[in-house]
């Protein structure tokens, strides 16, 4: 949004003293805080108006005058010194941008480009300018967002905004209530405690079999968990399962913040307009 701006006149009106310019930089001092206000109520209301001042410093008892905003011209008069001011009107246009929910397989690096022959994200998405908001290790599954909006993609991985995130985790023994509770309470990582987090027992697997399949020792049970966490240490679930024995076998992201990918087949992407908010 362009501000407001005070342009001087060339031309002094005589017999002006030094108070009075300094009388008069007050008055427009005052002016730039009513453009400040103005603004202030247009970014709130979406709509935006440029707005330019023309103010004679040297006019006794003016002030600074503003005009109406509408989507006109106006001549403000007060004694006998003339205020000038212009305004534009533009509507904004409306805040949305473009986010592509991804299912991603197992296997796949987040990223486009590979120094091997690992399979990354140009296998399956064929659309130039989005990239990977927030992280999702090669063995990991399930939702991955992407967008080509830069200050969408820091609201998504930056972690003061907090967007939940929800997996599905099966691990290696059977997760009792004890082990619930310390995950909901936080667990101690060599990085510093983890925040509190939501935690649930599965009664079943909610997916059907990877490809490849999971390590499996027959001789040990596994479980199914819901962890939703609010923040995005390195491999966090994962390091928070095995710091109580209960070792990661599989991990599929559901959900982050509003966006899931339960009716999303794996390997394949929507795409989807998002409103990013003030």
């Amino acid at each position: 949004m362009a501000g407001g701006y005070v342009e001087n006149s060339s031309q002094p009106y005589p017999g002006t003293v030094p108070l009075i310019q300094y009388v008069t930089v007050y008055r427009i001092t005052l002016a730039m805080v009513k453009v400040f206000s103005l603004q202030q109520k247009m970014h709130q209301e979406n709509t935006m108006h440029l707005v330019r001042l023309k103010i004679c410093p040297y006019a006794l008892g003016i002030g600074a005058e503003l005009a109406l905003i509408k989507p006109t011209t106006k001549i403000c008069r007060r004694g006998s010194f003339a205020t000038q001011a212009s305004c534009y009107y533009k509507p904004l246009e409306k805040n949305m941008s473009e986010l592509m929910l991804f299912n991603k397989p197992y296997g796949v690096l987040t990223q486009f480009k590979a120094l091997d022959d690992k399979t990354t994200l140009a296998s399956f998405i064929d659309k130039p300018g989005f990239y990977p908001a927030g992280r999702l290790d090669e063995h990991s599954e399930g939702l991955l967002l992407l967008t080509n909006d830069g200050k969408l993609q820091a609201r998504i991985a930056n972690p003061k905004f907090k967007l939940p995130k929800t997996y599905w985790v099966q691990v290696e023994g059977i997760a009792d209530d004890r082990a619930l509770k310390l995950l909901s309470s936080g667990i101690e990582l060599k990085d510093g405690r983890t925040k509190p987090a939501k935690a649930r027992k599965l009664d079943r697997s909610p997916l059907p079999p990877r490809d490849p399949p999971i390590r499996v020792r027959k001789e040990i049970p596994d479980s199914w968990l819901e962890l939703t966490i609010t923040e995005g240490k390195n491999r966090q679930v994962r390091r928070m399962t095995a710091a109580l024995g209960f070792p990661t076998l599989r991990l599929y992201r559901v959900s982050v913040g509003p966006w899931d990918v339960t009716e999303l087949p794996v390997g394949t992407s929507r795409l989807i307009s998002v409103n990013l908010p003030h």
